[in-house]
């Protein structure tokens, strides 16, 4: 396993897209099994290739159970199968990914919209990857992130919660502190982990065609003008200022001071 860090500046840019982006859409998942006949099995829904549009499976709470059934690509089309949830509360997440091919050897990796970054990748060579991380806060979102590394393969992901054993620390608030992770390894998590680096030398000499990265492209910047308005502000003094602005595609909004009245 790998554990990946990021800066509060890219956690605080990330965090007001993810705010703009607004709810995830509704997506439909065939299932079959259940309480009766152990956990559901759900069927992956495509498009789920990256972090804009990941398969969204809804708040997860400490008794969630279920396995996820899809298909992974080496080398394309299908690079990425990123599953979005959302913790109801604090929770220890446990994950085993069954790679169908014998002889593929699949990643995963687990992804923090409000970093905008991997926080944690499980990288063991073949067969198959398990391991488990715990979300600190309730209405965190992450994604686990499958990736093939040298075959391709259908799969098996299964995912299970229970109640969370760390807890987060006092706020951050008013400190001026970087935002802390709020997705944590657990230390001796189950499985086979990988260290830093193996991805650049397990498997076939080449490596994956394509990195963890890629799941999450940067985007380049939308000027065109989706909305505007004006924002009229009061001063101590009994007056007012009015300053038109404008809203882009790309999320930004842009204010034009004019005049000052009273």
């Amino acid at each position: 396993m790998r554990v990946l860090r990021s800066s509060g500046a890219a956690r605080c840019l990330f965090a007001v897209c993810a705010a703009l982006a607004g709810c995830h859409p509704h997506q439909s998942h065939g299932s079959s099994g259940g309480s009766s006949g152990g956990p559901a099995v759900l069927t992956e829904v495509e498009p789920n290739d990256s972090a804009f549009e990941p398969d969204f499976l809804g708040g997860v709470d400490a008794f969630s159970h279920f396995v996820v059934r899809g298909r992974i690509d080496a080398f394309g089309p299908d690079l990425f199968d990123g599953f979005a949830m959302v913790a109801d509360e604090p929770l220890d997440v446990f994950f085993r990914l069954d790679p169908w091919n014998p002889h593929a050897d699949l990643d995963v990796g687990v992804w923090d919209p409000l970093l905008g970054e991997f926080v944690l990748v499980f990288d063991a060579p073949y067969g198959a990857e398990e391991g488990a991380f715990t979300v600190l806060d309730a209405g965190q979102e992450f994604h686990l992130v499958v990736q093939a590394f040298d075959a391709s393969s259908s799969y098996d992901l299964e995912i299970r919660c229970t109640p969370a054993t760390m807890f987060a620390e006092s706020s951050d608030a008013g400190t001026g502190a970087a935002p802390r992770a709020a997705i944590r390894e657990i230390p001796g998590s189950p499985g086979i982990q990988g260290q830093p680096g193996e991805r650049a030398t397990k498997g076939s000499e080449a490596g994956a065609a394509h990195e963890l990265e890629d799941y999450a492209p940067a985007r380049e910047a939308d000027d065109s003008i989706v909305d505007r308005g004006l924002w009229i502000v009061a001063d101590d003094d009994g007056g007012f200022e009015v300053l038109p602005w404008i809203g882009t595609a790309g999320g930004d909004v842009v204010f034009f001071p004019t005049r000052r009245g009273f």
